[in-house]
Formats: C-alpha cells, structure tokens, sequence
C-alpha cells in the first residue's frame, strides 16, 4: 500500500476516534444537564428546565426571507482536530448553558477552567461580560424575594388602610392608562402613569404599559409629520393662481376700435395723415410666381418621416392605452346607486330601502354599457351626510340616484332622483305610490327610466330582464327584502337568522326565482362562516341554485352561486367557467369578480385573476373586500410591493385596523424586508388583544424569523403557549387550540410536544379546515415535505383558502413543485 494510502487509512481512523470522543461527551453531559433539573439554586428556587434543543445563536437578517429556525447543528460541525478543541466546545456550550439558567457560581468555575485552556482568546471578555450581567439579574432577583419584613416597616408606621388604599388607586390608575392608550389619548394615559409611579415605582406593568404607549405616540407623532409634509409637498406643487379674466361690458370691443375715438375728435388731436412710400416696378404675373417659388422648395425627407413615425407611435398608444383602460373601466356610463333613505324610523322601512336599492343596483348591473359601482361602496354611504354630486364625480360616476322610501303597512311611497354630475345638478325628481305587491314592478320602472335618462339602450336580452316578473305574492317579495337588508349587515344578523327569513320568503312563493338564488347565496355565506365547513350547506346551495336557473335564465347571481359551489368541491375549471358565465351576465358585479379572481387563481391563471381582481377594486372601491382580494393575487404571484400599496389602501376601510393589519398586511411587510415595521404592527395588536395565542404567535415568529434576540421571541412565544394552555383548561377538546398549541411548540424547538398535540387536534377534528392548514405548517416548520403536503392537501380540498396558503409559515415551500400542484390545479 503506498503511503498515501496508509496516511488516507490513519486519516479515516483518526476521524472516527474523535467523532466518538465528542459523542461520548455530549451523551455525558446531557446526562449531567438531566440530574441538574431536580436541584435548587442557592435561595431555594428549583433551577428552570432545561430546553430540548440547544440554544441557537441569532442569525442576522438574511438578505431573503428565511422564516424558519435552523438548528445550530445545520450551520456548525465540530472539526477533526485535537481533543483539546473538543474540550474547549463542550466547556463552551456547558458555559452558555450555565448562563442561560443563571447559574452564576457554575458559570464562573467553567469560565475560569475555559481561560486557561485560552487564555488569549477575544470572546473572553464577551462571555465576562454575560457573567456580570447574569450576577447583576440574580442579585436583583434575591432583592425582589427578600421577606416582606425586611423592606417594609411595622403596621405601626405604615397603616394597613393606606397600603389598601394605595393598591385600589395603582389598579385604578393603571385600567385608566390602558382604556386611554386603546382609545390613543397618549398624554393622558401618561399622566396616569406618573401618578402610578409616585405610589408604585417598581410596577412592572406599568412600566410595560409606559413602553408601549410612548413607542405608539412616536409612531403617532411620526405620522402627523409625515402627513404635514405631504400637504406642504402637494402645496408647493400647485402653481401660481390663473390672472382673473377681465369682464367687459356689454356691447365694446375687447381689442379696440379700428376708428378715431371720438374723444380725440372733440380734443383736436387729429392723427396724422398715412405717408405712401414710392411706387415699385410692377408684379411679375401670378403664375411666373407660383412656379419661382415652387423651385425653390426642398423637401426635408428624414424630418418628415420622424414626424409620421411619432404621429403613428402616438395614434397606436393611444388605443392601445384607451383598450386598456375600458377593459377596467366602461368609459361611457357609470352611476352610483345612493342607499335608500328611509324616512321615517320604523324597522321595516330600513330593509324596504336596504333591498329595494340592492334590487336596483342588481337591475342596471345587467346591463353591460354600464358601470355600477357595488353594493359594498353603496352601502358604506349609509346614514351619513354627503353631498351626492361631489360623491358620485369622486368616485368617477357620471350620474348618482337615491331613491326616499315611506313605508305605511302594505302602501310604500317612493322619492326617485337622477343627478348628473357633469352638469352638476338633478335631471329627474318624482313622486310615486306603489303597494309591496306593485313594488317589484315600480322598481323595474324607475330602473328603465335611469336608463333612458342616460341615453342607454339596453339589449332586448338586458330588457327582457329587467322588465322580467318577480313575484305577485306581497309576503314573500316582503321577507326578501328583509333577506336581503339582513345580508348587507352580516355583523349584526346571524346567517342562520338570515336563511329562515328567506326560507320564509320561498315557501310564501317557490317560484320567486331571487329569492331562491338569495336563499343559495345565504347558504354560501353560512358555509364560509362555518368552523367545520359542513359540506350540507353546499348541497342546498345546490339545490337552490338549479331551481331559480330553471325559473330565470338569465339570472347572474344564481350562475355565481353556482359557480362559487363548484369551486369549494374542488371542481376548479367548472367554477371558473360558472363564474364567467355570471360576469357575462353582469359585469359590473364586484362579487363575482373577486370570486373570478381567486377560482383563476386556483387553475394557475394569474393575468385573468388580477384582471377580474382589479376590475372588482374598480367597481367597488369602498369595499375592504376588493382590496384583500387583489392583495392575495398579488401575493400569490410573489409581487410584494404591490401587495403592499393594496393592502395599506385597503387600512382605510377597515373597522378593526389592528386586526387586519396582524393578518396578511404583517407578512407583507416582513417579505418587503421591513420586519421592525411588522413587529411594530403586531406588538399594537397584542397591546389591544392581550389573550389572543394567535397574535403573541405571529410576533414571536416575526421576531425570530427577523434575527431578533432569543429573549425576545421567546418571550412571545411562551405567552402564547400560555394563554392557549388556559384555553384548554376550560375547553380541553378544542382542536383549534391544539393545533396553535402545537405550532408554539415547534417555533420553541419542544418537538415530542409539537406531535401530541398535533395528534390530539387530528383526532378531535379530522376534517376541521382550520387544524388541517395549521398540521400542514407544522410540518413546514420542521422541514417534513411530504407530510406537509399531505395536510395540505387534505386542507385545499376541503376549503380553499389563498390567504391561509399565502401564510408566512408556507413561505419556503412556496417555490416547490409539490406545492405548485397543490394549490393550482
């Protein structure tokens, strides 16, 4: 053998030994860390667990996005070299575990073995430095357990009824604070503070509470400044104010008179007489001229032809830009429906108004030369006090109308406008009186006379259905009303109460085609809102929707229910093709364009999708919906500022502005590589949701993904794991609360624990949505491909939901074969 070849022998040899010497090592001392769980440090506390992974050093913030932890045995290895340097490791890693605990006297035996191993070494006076702090924070901690008596003087100096009275106004003072910070009285809320202090120095949460405020008042503070320099910007960007037109008489000559001003007559001061200069040698003929000067002529070839060419380039951009934009926008006609006004207060005047204008909204919908902005943006007007024309020529309507409803029992009196916001003024004002019966029919009269007075010529298609019957029956075209109002305002009815009112309305009139299309469109919401997802309400929705189809052909709404049912029962193409067959229908219908938008989404066509899902924004701009649609589209195709600009337009309408920012908006801004503004976003969300396992995850996921401290994130983490192990005191079978459980577990690196509860929510909930997405992150988290996509698979096809595949904790799969084929099929 030549030498070479022994030395690659002994090389090998040599390996193995030390591969064994530090297993042996970290066997013993993982054995010594497991017989220092049950000891007490020296003022009697047991010593905290040990973790069940080592602890890892924070990574600093990656160029991209890498928000999962990474073991530090994937970055580190230990290298061939002496036993000494093994030495060394395991006196390092024992050290850090040492000072994690807090235990000083152990740390400082371990570093004094470690400086004479290397005495040179530049980390020494790093880890000198943790020791110190570490026997600084035990210090304090034995100054905070110091008996009462030591630090308190006797009863007979300090009343018991004043210490009682002092506590009363600390945990008064401090629910002040905390209801002034919610409501963003920040100066306020400090005030109390500062008496707090003065009675309480050393409370602890209100020194929390104090952080948080004075981090929301500078976030504050900066946005006012913010805002004050873009109104200064927009201020010096206006030009100087247009020189006012001068006004002249009646009757004058604004350029003069070609005459001698009679003034100058009566004065004496005549003009002088006009001087004739000499006479010239007379014009050579005209045609001797013409041909002179045509010889003369050069004509400029290359100027001509760059001229032709910009004056060709300019015409094609123009339709090019003009097809565009009446690909979004009909540039032509476009009308805002008012919601109705109920003039007088009763209950049933409220929904006679709410369905009456949903009605006409759906009416002048179907026709396809007009653009009508949704019901979502119509409605967002209600009980508020606008100016209609300013309104409408904001939002880009050329006409608005608003219909006054009085209702008394079975007669209504109706109060129909049309504006122009071009000219500026109304165009149309009647007075009508109808019955509930008539009321179908008086509605498709106002809605033919809009469009007359638009100048609209509907087809006969569009015709025949908007002069198509509803009902004859006035009980059940009363509870469709009610139907309707009540699902403009889901937040405060039921979905449940909402489908017996509109059961109510088919059985008084089962050939009410609307009603049945409602009633199936109800049974979507009902399924969308059920935590189980119960495949029962999409059967009736089935059924609901093959019987108003047999009754109206052209009804839009029913191809969309028709179309949204087959999407949720994992038919893709079907939905996509029922979704277009309603849009057909009624282009203008923001609904169905956002549910356009995501069955695109699902069948890979990404254009289509962020066309229907620019469209539906359009049409409906005041609708939080649109924005959160277009923003997942975005997402979905990894175009994150994009995203961004549509979700911060979207804060606007939100109600909730801290709820929706800790969703999809917090990812966002962590993928734009703005992670402290997430962190920001979501520490505002805990301060005003403090029981929320949800959003203590978030921000403790944000923060390690982010490379912030260890103490940090994982000081999120346990109080979420906190507060989801007293939900499951109370309710010990709630899958949900299992599965964040389990997620928790995993970001904390307590993987046996991770897989029990994860187990334990399977069992409960096999077919919960919400357990199944959350299973599928878990197993992302840990890096376990192919279970990962099991679960999500199994999640997919039981609900598809794009902003629950677009979470963060998805985002290294993203780009995977498998996931492709998952999500898009």
């Amino acid at each position: 053998m030549s030498s070479d070849g022994q030395d690659n022998v002994k090389k090998s040899e040599r390996e193995k030994f030390l591969e064994e010497i530090r297993r042996k090592a970290e066997e013993a001392e993982l054995k010594r860390l497991e017989a220092e769980e049950s000891t007490v440090d020296e003022d009697g506390v047991p010593a905290p667990s040990a973790p069940s992974v080592p602890p890892e050093p924070v990574p600093p913030v990656p160029a991209a996005p890498v928000p999962f932890p990474v073991s530090s045995s994937e970055h580190s290895s230990l290298p061939p070299k002496a036993v000494l340097d093994q030495k060394i490791l395991v006196l390092r890693e024992r050290l850090s575990i040492a000072l994690d605990r807090g235990r000083v006297d152990k740390a400082a035996e371990l570093l004094e073995e470690l400086s004479g191993l290397i005495p040179d070494s530049p980390d020494l006076a790093m880890l000198r430095e943790r020791l110190d702090a570490a026997r600084e924070d035990a210090a304090q901690q034995r100054e905070r357990r110091r008996p009462v008596s030591s630090v308190r003087p006797p009863d007979s100096e300090l009343s018991r009824e004043r210490r009682s009275a002092d506590k009363k106004k600390v945990i008064e003072l401090l629910e002040a604070a905390s209801n002034d910070y919610q409501q963003e009285k920040y100066d306020k809320a400090l005030a109390s503070l500062d008496q707090l202090k003065a009675l309480d120095p050393d409370d602890e949460e209100a020194q929390k509470l104090r952080q948080q405020i004075e981090k929301a008042q500078r976030i504050a503070d900066l946005i006012k400044r913010e805002e004050a320099r873009t109104k200064a910007e927009r201020a010096s960007m206006k030009g100087p104010e247009p020189e006012p037109v001068p006004v002249f008489e009646k009757g004058t000559d604004p350029w003069g008179s070609s005459t001698q001003p009679q003034q100058q007559q009566d004065m004496g001061l005549d003009l002088p007489p006009e001087e004739k200069g000499p006479m010239g040698p007379p014009k050579p003929p005209v045609m001797d001229r013409i041909a002179t000067r045509v010889s003369k002529v050069r004509i400029p070839v290359k100027p001509i032809l760059v001229i032709f060419v910009i004056a060709v380039a300019a015409v094609l951009s123009y339709f090019v830009i003009e097809n565009i934009r009446n690909a979004v926008v009909p540039p032509s006609y476009s009308i805002l429906v008012f919601p109705g006004t109920p003039i007088s207060g009763d209950s049933s005047v409220v929904w006679t108004a709410d369905g009456l204008t949903d009605d006409i909204i759906r009416d002048l919908s179907g026709v396809a030369d007009v653009r009508v902005l949704g019901a979502g943006t119509t409605f967002a007007f209600r009980g508020t006090q606008r100016d209609i024309l300013k309104t409408a020529r904001a939002l880009g309507a050329n006409y608005a109308v608003q219909v006054g409803v009085i209702r008394t029992g079975d007669r209504v009196a109706l109060q129909p406008a049309l504006y122009d916001t071009v000219k500026g003024k109304a165009i149309w004002s009647t007075q009508m009186e109808t019955t509930i019966r008539d009321l179908p029919a008086t509605r498709q009269e106002i809605a033919r006379r809009v469009l007359q007075l638009m100048e609209v010529k509907p087809s006969a298609e569009e015709d025949a259905t908007i002069r198509r019957l509803s009902t004859s029956v006035p009980e059940s075209y009363d509870l469709y009303l009610r139907g309707r109002s009540m699902m403009l305002q889901r937040d405060r009815h039921p979905i449940e109460s909402t489908i017996r009112i509109l059961q109510q309305a088919v059985q008084a009139d089962s050939m009410f085609a609307d009603a049945q299309s409602a009633l199936g469109w109800a049974y979507i919401l009902a399924y969308e809102a059920d935590h189980d997802a119960s495949p029962r309400y999409l059967d009736q929705a089935r059924v609901r929707v093959q019987r108003a189809s047999s009754l109206a052909p052209r009804n839009a709404e029913a191809f969309r229910v028709w179309g949204v049912v087959e999407f949720y029962r994992a038919q893709r193409a079907k939905a996509v093709e029922r979704l277009e067959e309603s849009a057909g229908l009624a282009a203008s219908d923001p609904e169905t364009q956002r549910r356009l938008a995501l069955a695109r989404v699902s069948t890979g066509n990404e254009d289509g999708a962020l066309k229907a899902a620019t469209l539906a924004m359009a049409n409906d701009p005041g609708d939080l919906d649109s924005y959160i649609v277009l923003g997942q589209v975005y997402q979905f195709t990894n175009e994150f500022p994009a995203a961004l600009r549509t979700y911060e337009q979207g804060l606007r309408f939100a109600q909730d502005k801290s709820g929706y920012s800790s969703g999809a908006f917090a990812d966002v801004l962590f993928f734009t590589q703005q992670p402290d503004r997430a962190i920001s976003v979501l520490l505002d969300r805990v301060a005003h949701v403090r029981d929320s396992y949800r959003d203590y995850y978030k921000l403790g996921r944000v923060q390690q993904s982010a490379g912030k401290p260890k103490a940090e994130w994982t000081a999120s983490l346990e109080r979420s794991k906190a507060l989801v192990v007293e939900r499951l005191k109370s309710a010990p079978n709630d899958a949900d609360a299992l599965s964040w459980k389990a997620l928790v577990h995993t970001r904390l690196g307590e993987s046996r624990d991770a897989h029990a509860s994860i187990k334990r929510a399977l069992e409960i909930g096999p077919e919960d949505p919400e357990v199944l997405y959350n299973a599928a992150r878990m197993y992302a988290i840990q890096r376990d491909k192919s279970k990962a996509f099991e679960q999500l698979g199994r999640a997919v096809n039981r609900r598809y939901e794009l902003f629950r595949i677009m979470d963060l904790d998805f985002f290294n799969l993203r780009r995977d074969e498998d996931f492709v084929r998952i999500v898009v099929h």
